[in-house]
């Protein structure tokens, strides 16, 4: 079996670690260098390996009791800035000056943190599971298919290649407009915008939806019980857009009249109508006439 450290250095050490995230919460962690000096995203969780592709690596060293951490924006740079810290480190020790290099600027938030820092944001209740569920399949998509590691090195490129890949996995084009637009309002939260030109939009049709006629809800209605009279009129005026269909879990004058959602009968006049009904034990009779 390879031999694995995490660290540089035969005494004064420079350990080699990585900010997961581990049962809901982001800590630091041992990285696993392997024999061959490579780091495959390993870190050593409670004595046992793991494999965790998200996070950033960091190196971490003391100096007297003071402990210090530094962040590491690219993989491939941590055995370089860890061989490069410890030599620094061991200079200081013997009292050597080191000339200092300008820092380079760095390139910022990885894509993977990013995105779970921001589902973790818009999580159930703070959105619909049904909208956060459709967030994390887009951006665990383009997390997974991207070929760009940081937030900032997105270019327009990167989304027409997403967009390709919603056709060549057999998405609609109503489809793919729809997970494009995840990423551009995902990327304008990091000052991202105007990637995509008007014209690299998917193109769709909207299908048109086919309407009752007046005549046919009267007929409909005159065939239907009171309950039914009642849950008919509820989608009619409502919608119950995305909305489970339970009646005993709505107040009867908001399932009849549908209020807070668009209709051209006032507040007011709904008010008439609804005691109207019930002084004459007819719930939905005021609805016949405004069903047209």
């Amino acid at each position: 079996m390879a031999k694995v450290v995490s660290s540089y250095g035969p005494t004064q050490r420079v350990n080699i670690l990585k900010k997961i995230k581990v049962d809901g919460a982001w800590n630091f962690y041992p990285a696993v260098v392997e024999s061959n000096g490579k780091l495959k995203d390993k870190v050593r969780i409670k004595g046992a390996v793991e494999v965790h592709i998200e996070g950033t690596y960091y190196l971490e060293w003391r100096e007297g009791k003071s402990r210090s951490r530094e962040p590491v924006p690219d993989k491939a740079d941590v055995l370089d800035w860890a061989r490069r810290k410890f030599l620094e480190l061991q200079a200081a020790k013997a009292g050597v000056l080191i000339a200092e290099t300008p820092e380079q600027a760095s390139p910022g938030v990885t894509l993977a943190d990013a995105a779970a820092d921001y589902l973790e944001d818009i999580k159930p209740p703070q959105r619909e599971k049904k909208t956060y569920m459709a967030y994390k399949f887009s951006l665990g998509q383009f997390v997974a298919t991207c070929k760009k590691r940081y937030v900032s090195e997105v270019q327009r490129e990167d989304l027409l290649e997403y967009i390709r890949y919603q056709y060549k996995v057999g998405c609609a084009p109503r489809t793919a407009y729809n997970r494009v637009s995840i990423l551009v309002s995902f990327l304008k939260l990091h000052g991202i915008t105007g990637l995509l030109k008007k014209f690299d939009w998917p193109a769709y049709v909207d299908s048109i939806r086919a309407i009752y006629e007046p005549e046919e809800l009267t007929a409909l209605f005159a065939a239907c019980n009171p309950l039914e009279h009642l849950l008919f009129s509820a989608y009619l005026l409502s919608g119950f857009p995305s909305v489970p269909t339970s009646v005993r879990q709505v107040a009867p004058q908001q399932l009849l009249y549908g209020r807070g959602k668009k209709s051209h009968i006032d507040d007011h006049q709904q008010d008439k109508q609804y005691f109207r009904c019930q002084r004459s034990g007819r719930r939905a009779a005021g609805l016949r006439g405004s069903g047209s």
